[in-house]
Formats: structure tokens, C-alpha cells, sequence
């Protein structure tokens, strides 16, 4: 509970850091936070929404009503805030958007810690602040891992599938929850000799079938198998069984799901503007625009969530969630956005259009802040020199190569990968 006598939140150097790209508490500013103001208890709320022309806060507290819950723009950078009370933990709520054009959207919460169990897709008011971590003796010997020398074997699972139970009324697909999985998978792995498992997947996303590669909630663990209190349970529990935890990320592109990053305000927020950079040429998916400083935040800040840093703990957010590796999925489609498949024009503007450069620099940052951890980056397949170059003037990986043949070049281009021990 955060306790705010002014009402102010949003501050000019909130603003400035933002928008320079450096503004790593961010997710302390952004998003829904439970808080009183001058004694009033409720949550405050505020997105970035640079080009809308109103946004208003709808959900379960104001029937969904956006005349109720409007909010207040903020210069120069188009951040939305309100603060409105009686909004209690457990609260639904998304974010209306009116265009410029008049059209009305509604999405969530980019930095919501909690959302709405599929297929709902609302963000869910959370407070993941209170959970007493019980992993210290883990975080110290984690300080002295050295990535370079010391063995490491991993077992990587889905946690959809990995066990089941038995189909039932409330939970027909059988999921284990974070809980059960913590208990049954620390056993399995501890018995087979695995140092870390692998989690795939595992943040927000609308479609079981993406395996949790097309995120909607880059800053929530999926509520498919429980609340994000219980997520963090199952990371303290596998590091009081002496097993690290790696987390899958996908730092490059986005679905276009209606109430995801995708034309966010009615305009490419989040995404390249010029569909040659802004599409995935394959999956017909959105690509992070590196050259906004805004954009490059919201993925380290997200990087630094889910791999926190030894006590105290870095982040409030997911970082609080407390894994030790960051695994990174389609980051190649951050250095070299077509991987040599895609038509010239494509190739033209990854060059020309500055991607190369912009790709590096958000690497670089996002190594340096990461207190204590190693990056590296394993490649499962041959791409172009000029690709590997971007990586490592990226600087801070330690580098393996899998070598596959060129005819698995294109099927294998998203599984260039980051980890960070």
C-alpha cells in the first residue's frame, strides 16, 4: 500500500526518464497500484497511450462505464492517469481508448502483474508486494555461479502439459496448478540430476496453441495454473531445492490480438509504423519498434522483472517472481528481422531503417542493468554475419552455437536465444 498525500504520481522526471528510454522503475509508475490518497484507499492506474484521445479506466468497480473512470492526460508524453477508490484487490479492469478517428478500444494493462483466466482478457488488480521470499541461501551461492565453467543441465517443460489431471468441473483441461507443479517437478528433476528447468512460455497469452510464444501480458505469469502469488511460490520453492529457473521471453514480437500491444491507441504505439519492419513476414505477428525509447524501456524494465537480482530485490514486479535465467525467444528477430528469407525490401529497410543499431543498443542496456548476471545467447542455426555481429556488439554473452543444416535456417530463425544465469 503505497501511501500518497498530493494525488500526484506521474512526475515531470518520470516523464523525461521514460521518455529517454532509462527509466527503470517505471513499472513502480505505470500500470494499477493499490495506494491511499490524503486517506483514501484505492488504486491508482496509468498507461501510455501517446496518440489517444481519451482513455478512461472501465471494470467491475464502474460497470464497465467508461464516463466513470476518465482519465487525465499527462504532457508531453501522452501518459493517462486517475486514481479512483473503492477498487479492490481482485478487480477487473481494462483500459477504454478513444482514437482520434473516434473508434473505441479496449485493452489491457501492458504492466499488469495478474490477468484473466482464457478466454477473458481483462487485467486483474493484484498485489504481489507481501509475498516473503525464503530463497536467500540461493541468491548467495547464485552470486558465485560462473556461466563459463560451471555445469549446467536443464530440463525444459510446459507446465500445460507436462502432468496432468484428471478432466473436472472448473478445470476441464487437467492444468496443474503452480503449487502442484513446484512440488512434483522439484522432485522429478532433483531424482534425474537437472541443475535448472527451462519454463516455456510461461508469461500472458491468449492462445494455447502459440505455447506461450505470442505474449498479450509481458508482465504476468499466465493465470492458467493459479495466481501470480502462486508462481512465485513455485520459483522459492524450486531454489529451496536447489534448482534454478529459467524463463522463456519474447522481446520481439507481439500478436495482434485486440486487446494486446497491437495499434494500441488506434496508431502503432508499440510496433514499427512501416509494415516492411512492423509484420512478421511468417506469423503475421507485430514487431517491437527498437527505435523508440519507450518501447526499448518497457522490454528492459520486463527483462529486469523476470530475472531479479540478488538481495535486495531489484524489482518490485516480476522480477519479484525471482528467476535466475532469461531465455529469449525471437531475439534474432531483433537483429536481423527476416533472417535472409524474406523479400529485398524487407532486407532494405532492416538496414537503412536502422534496426541493426537499434537492436544492439537495447541488448547492451539491458545487459549492464541486470546487477550480477551473465547473458548469453545459444544459436540453432547459420545466419548472416552481419547478424552475429549486431550480437555481439551487444557485448556481455557468453556465445554456443548448435550448428543445424541451412535447409532448417528458416524453420529454425526464432530460436536464437538469451539467457542470463
Amino acid at each position: 500500500m503505497i501511501n500518497n498525500r498530493d494525488g500526484r504520481f506521474i512526475t515531470e522526471l518520470d516523464q523525461y526518464l521514460f521518455g529517454q528510454g532509462t527509466h527503470y522503475d517505471i513499472f513502480k509508475k505505470l500500470g494499477a497500484h493499490i495506494m491511499e490518497v490524503n486517506g483514501v484507499k484505492g488504486v491508482y492506474f496509468a498507461v501510455w497511450a501517446p496518440n489517444a484521445a481519451y482513455v478512461s479506466v472501465v471494470g467491475d468497480f464502474n460497470q464497465w462505464n467508461g464516463y466513470e473512470g476518465i482519465m487525465t492526460r499527462l504532457e508531453p508524453l501522452g501518459i493517462f492517469e486517475t486514481f479512483l477508490p473503492n477498487v479492490k484487490l481482485g478487480d477487473l479492469y481494462k483500459f477504454q481508448i478513444t482514437t482520434k478517428t473516434g473508434e473505441v478500444l479496449y485493452k489491457a494493462d501492458p504492466f499488469a502483474n495478474y490477468a484473466e483466466m482464457r478466454p477473458g482478457t481483462a487485467s486483474r488488480v493484484t498485489d504481489i508486494t507481501k509475498y516473503k521470499w525464503g530463497d536467500k541461501t540461493w541468491l548467495n551461492k547464485r552470486k558465485k555461479f560462473d556461466a563459463k565453467k560451471s555445469p549446467m543441465s536443464v530440463y525444459e517443460v510446459h507446465p500445460g502439459s507436462w502432468k496432468k489431471h484428471p478432466s473436472r468441473e472448473g478445470n476441464e483441461e487437467g492444468f496443474y496448478n503452480y503449487k502442484e507443479l513446484a512440488h512434483s517437478l522439484a522432485e522429478y528433476v532433483t531424482e534425474m540430476g537437472y541443475t535448472h528447468v527451462e519454463l516455456m512460455g510461461i508469461a500472458e497469452h491468449p492462445f494455447d496453441g502459440s505455447w506461450g510464444y505470442q505474449v498479450t501480458g509481458y508482465f504476468a505469469p499466465t493465470s492458467r495454473y493459479g495466481t501470480p502469488q502462486d508462481f512465485m511460490y513455485f520459483v522459492d520453492y524450486m531454489h529451496k531445492h536447489n534448482i534454478g529457473v529459467i524463463l522463456d521471453w519474447v522481446p520481439a514480437h507481439f500478436p495482434r490480438d485486440a486487446h494486446g500491444l497491437a495499434n494500441f491507441d488506434g496508431t502503432p504505439v508499440f510496433e514499427y509504423a512501416d509494415p516492411r519492419k512492423g509484420e512478421h513476414p511468417d506469423w503475421g505477428t507485430k514487431i517491437f519498434d527498437f527505435s523508440k525509447n519507450e518501447v526499448r524501456n518497457f522490454l528492459i524494465v520486463n527483462a529486469s522483472h523476470i530475472v531479479s537480482s540478488v538481495p535486495p530485490r531489484f524489482l518490485k514486479g516480476l522480477g519479484e517472481f525471482g528467476a535466475d535465467e532469461l531465455l529469449g525467444a525471437q531475439v534474432l528477430r531483433m537483429i536481423e528481422q527476416v533472417a535472409g528469407a524474406a523479400p529485398f525490401e524487407h532486407r532494405a529497410v532492416l538496414h537503412h531503417g536502422g534496426l541493426l543499431g537499434n537492436a544492439p543498443r537495447h541488448l547492451r542496456r539491458m545487459h549492464r542493468h541486470d546487477d550480477g548476471a551473465v547473458l548469453f545467447e545459444v544459436e540453432h542455426h547459420i545466419f548472416h554475419l552481419h547478424a552475429r555481429h549486431a550480437v555481439e556488439q551487444a557485448g556481455g554473452f557468453v556465445h554456443q552455437q548448435q550448428a543445424r543444416p541451412q535447409r532448417q535456417r528458416a524453420r529454425n530463425a526464432h530460436q536464437l536465444r538469451l539467457r542470463t544465469v
